[in-house]
């Protein structure tokens, strides 16, 4: 009767492989991180700017930056934009009807506000 296995067998990687593998994947995380870290910085600061400008935020705008900043949990460097945006509740809160609202809503209580 034919075998219900194949007869093909595959090499175990090295050890060595494996661990050289795993110190280069490290490394390009390391990278990927810290430049992922400049990035947020720059972004968050940015956005403070913007918060501090007083200009007008669109009411979809304000909904999504409330979502995202849920969504990140205040995790540095973005927690600094908790504060501005609720500042800027009162005036955006006539503007936002349906979608926009509920996402606010659900920011929120996201963030125990």
């Amino acid at each position: 009767a034919p075998s219900r296995h194949n007869s093909m067998s595959f090499a175990e990687p090295e050890p060595v492989a494996l661990a050289r593998g795993s110190v280069l994947a490290e490394g390009a995380a390391q990278q990927r991180t810290s430049s992922a870290l400049a990035a947020e910085t720059t972004l968050a600061a940015h956005l403070l700017r913007l918060l501090a400008g007083g200009e007008p935020l669109a009411p979809r705008m304000y909904a999504d930056l409330m979502w995202a900043l849920a969504k990140m949990g205040r995790r540095p460097p973005f927690d600094v934009l908790v504060t501005p945006l609720l500042e800027r509740f009162p005036r955006v809160a006539e503007t936002l009807h349906g979608r926009g609202a509920s996402t606010v809503l659900w920011s929120l209580a996201t963030l125990d506000l």
